[in-house]
């Protein structure tokens, strides 16, 4: 692809300060939320597995083998196996910050010398990106450390399909090759962040002058090849291996309904970018405001200074790029919109408004004022996305685990009582903003949820004690019952604002 005229910088920095900018973008998330994810809790399924991979080894494996996520299970079973205890998963939470610095790093690296961009401006896409709401929920929750090791097989794929399509001979099978295997990788590990690749492929169609169907054509028929791929050896494990498939990878044949459903719920919590979608409206008219505002500049991007033919095609390959970073949850019959499964959809949408941005008169002419942009942005941004990730996600889950550890105190599990978990409702949940099982919301409202976490206090009080999790029986509910039961233990009015008696794992 031809250099891109203009620009943020008048010309390309020394390499040097180019390799500082993104080693700082690779350690950006790690520093703005090293301190909240030190804190002690886990979050909703970390405490099922933590003892399923020492009790069951091999389930882990098994249930997501049936969505489909065969390398996930691997991922989960290893790395929570390493992990003794609660206390421990604050490390694969560390690990997910890496992984989603490296993302923003990789991003910015292909938009500098795939696509040309300015350095400010693929600087600023790149630490945006690895600081989006999905970001923030994979690093906050350890189990979901693989989903950022999904997306970055799939930039990484993308880095290397690119340059085979524009090299030749060996170099061009190799590199097509290997792009091809990490697509299968990162589908067999989270379908939905290996697409992660079309977050590039995006601003390359928004980057060029005119369309290039071709080149979005083979890049396309790539990743469709590769979820095939992945979708077959799946289907196998089911047919000759005898797993069962989850509900998650039935297909959904209703599609005027889903399409609905998606420019209702995915699409406009995408276009909010950086405005979370609280479930009560708390965050409105910021969340409608801040839609319009990413609709109507992605929109110009696409359209100004085209001609009604070029705008049109621009419009459909811009189309066809946000069906293919929902595609595979919009086939899926789940309908559960979920930050964690709209990354790529919402990159799309940030790396059209960074580009517009970047070509702004007043940024082209006078190279400081794009500067003083990105830097007040980025801190803006980096400053809110600690916030949520302290206050909205993990200091609500380890006050609730203190709660749940502090009822295991003078539990006796040589007594093999029989207790009872009064359980919070999901309206509980005293967070600022609330959105689904994810930001501000508890683990404890689930009832399988709830004696797991019971369990692991159990463990964590008596670890000398084998099996701590078969010395008691349990019931669940949202209200005291009626019959006598010789322990009610109340997991309700678990604080979430400054003063909530929480743990640090090593300060």
């Amino acid at each position: 692809m031809s250099a891109i005229e203009g620009g943020i910088d008048a010309g390309r920095r020394p390499n040097r300060t180019r390799a500082w900018g993104l080693i700082v973008l690779g350690v950006l998330p790690l520093v703005l939320w090293a301190r909240p994810l030190l804190l002690e809790y886990g979050y909703r399924d970390d405490y099922s597995i933590m003892r399923e991979v020492v009790e069951e080894p091999g389930k882990i494996i098994a249930v997501c083998i049936s969505e489909g996520r065969l390398f996930y299970g691997i991922f989960l079973e290893r790395s929570f196996a390493l992990a003794n205890g609660i206390p421990a998963l604050a490390i694969w939470r560390l690990f997910g910050a890496v992984l989603l610095g490296l993302i923003g790093a990789l991003l910015a690296w292909i938009l500098i010398r795939r696509f040309r961009w300015t350095d400010t401006a693929a600087f600023t896409a790149g630490a945006l990106f690895s600081l989006l709401p999905s970001a923030q929920l994979i690093a906050a929750w350890a189990s979901c450390w693989p989903l950022a090791m999904a997306g970055l097989f799939g930039l990484g794929a993308f880095a290397l399909t690119d340059t085979g399509l524009s090299a030749t001979g060996r170099t061009r099978r190799l590199t097509l090759f290997g792009g091809f295997m990490l697509l299968v990788l990162g589908a067999l590990t989270y379908q939905s962040n290996v697409l992660l690749y079309s977050v590039p492929l995006a601003a390359g169609w928004i980057t060029d002058r005119r369309p290039r169907w071709r080149w979005l054509g083979l890049h396309l028929a790539l990743v469709f090849s590769s979820l095939a791929i992945a979708f077959a050896v799946t289907e196998w494990s089911f047919r000759v291996l005898g797993f069962l498939a989850s509900r998650r990878f039935l297909i959904d044949l209703q599609v005027i309904s889903k399409i609905a459903w998606f420019l209702q719920h995915p699409f406009r919590e995408a276009l909010s970018l950086f405005v979370l979608h609280d479930v009560v409206e708390r965050t409105e008219p910021w969340y409608s405001v801040m839609e319009v505002a990413t609709g109507a500049v992605v929109l110009w991007t696409l359209v100004h200074r085209q001609g009604p033919r070029q705008a049109a095609a621009r419009l459909a390959g811009f189309a066809v790029l946000l069906a293919t970073a929902y595609a595979v949850s919009f086939v899926a019959v789940e309908r559960w919109p979920t930050y964690r499964t709209i990354w790529p959809l919402t990159g799309i949408l940030l790396v059209a408004v960074v580009r517009e941005v970047s070509q702004w008169r007043i940024v082209v002419l006078r190279p400081v004022v794009g500067y003083a942009v990105a830097v007040l942005v980025v801190a803006a941004v980096g400053r809110s996305s600690a916030w949520n990730v302290e206050w909205l996600l993990a200091r609500p889950q380890a006050a609730e685990w203190a709660r749940v550890r502090e009822s295991a105190v003078d539990f006796d599990p040589a007594r093999r009582e029989q207790v009872f978990l009064l359980l919070p409702h999901p309206a509980d949940a005293t967070a600022p903003i609330r959105h689904l099982d994810e930001f501000g919301s508890l683990s404890a409202d689930g009832d399988w949820v709830a004696k797991e976490m019971f369990k692991q206090a159990l463990h964590r009080q008596h670890p000398d004690v084998p099996h701590t999790a078969s010395r008691f029986t349990s019931q669940t509910g949202y209200a005291v019952p009626r019959t006598t039961v010789a322990r009610v233990f109340d997991f309700r009015g678990v604080p979430a604002h400054p003063g909530a008696s929480v743990g640090h794992v090593w300060f």
